[in-house]
């Protein structure tokens, strides 16, 4: 069976399971509150929190992210207890936020690219990592856009796991100071959290672990779903946040832009073949990172 037919089946199956699945519910943390965490950079993507919440890793599942739609090609697994699966622990219930008080930056190097630098690795391409964003608690000046989504405590502690493991830390979030874009109130007796870079590991992309292009795409196409599903653009939205749309709300709300940064697509003459939003992703770009900056960005050497 090929894979494009694999894949129709596995899509036909989740949208089924999608409409007749009840809402999903996060177990009770202590004191009966619910778990929610705040997404601030790839997280913003569906594909990323299928990914995570489903604990689908390699190579068991390629997970492929098509900028725009996610879907997931058959490898190891029938096509439709995967799509069962996924639809079975992903949860719809997710809300785009802005935060009072957090700082987001590209400032996160990849564990394995710290662990590595310095001495004979300093100049060598084996393992390499690059600099994602992180986020750091700060004043009230600074506001970062993302998303609020529920999970089980599992997913919680998985999570959590996980982002420990790769040098963040997880820090409390008071509903006082999240704006939640749906019009929606802020759930009741929520235990919100987000994952904090680690101060002792900081530091700005540099020529060895640069800002790349691939991980923009995910960020920022998942603006665009968010700003599309929820309708987060127009003059309604600019006086709400004295920004034109969510996308470039969460461009702008950036700190850290670095010329060391590689465009890594995988057709970066025809980039919609593989990113769809590609167009919408680089007019973001250019209306909120400074032109020195994009004039720089080189390809893979």
């Amino acid at each position: 069976m090929s894979l494009l037919r694999i894949f129709l089946g596995a899509l036909a199956v989740l949208a089924c399971a999608e409409a007749s699945r009840p809402e999903p519910k996060a177990e009770a943390a202590p004191g009966n509150k619910a778990f929610y965490i705040f997404g601030y950079g790839s997280l913003l993507h569906e594909g990323s929190r299928i990914r995570t919440n489903c604990d689908i890793t390699l190579p068991e599942f390629e997970v492929q992210t098509i900028i725009g739609n996610s879907f997931l090609v058959f490898n190891g697994e029938d096509a439709n207890a995967m799509a069962k699966r996924v639809a079975a622990c992903d949860n719809a219930d997710i809300r785009p936020v802005r935060v009072t008080g957090i700082r987001r930056a590209w400032n996160a190097p990849g564990v394995r690219a710290k662990a590595l630098q310095g001495g004979s690795f300093s100049t060598s391409a084996f393992s390499r990592k690059p600099t994602f964003l992180g986020a750091t608690v700060a004043g009230n000046e600074f506001i970062a856009t993302g998303v609020v989504y529920k999970v089980t405590e599992e997913q919680y502690n998985k999570q959590v796991k996980r982002e420990q493991m790769a040098g963040y830390d997880v820090k409390n979030l008071d509903t006082s100071k999240i704006s939640f874009l749906d019009g929606k109130p802020a759930p009741s007796n929520a235990q919100i959290i987000f994952f904090a870079s680690n101060p002792s590991t900081l530091a700005i992309a540099t020529p060895e672990f640069p800002i790349v292009q691939s991980y923009v795409d995910i960020w920022l196409a998942g603006a665009l779903q968010l700003q599309r599903k929820f309708k987060l653009e127009g003059e309604e939205y600019r006086k709400l946040t004295g920004h034109y749309s969510f996308v470039n709300d969460t461009a702008s709300n950036t700190y850290d832009w670095s010329e060391f940064w590689i465009n890594d697509r995988v057709y970066p003459f025809r980039p919609f073949i593989a990113v769809p939003d590609a167009a919408s992703i680089d007019d973001a770009l250019l209306n909120n990172v400074k032109p020195y900056i994009l004039q720089a960005i080189s390809f893979p050497k």
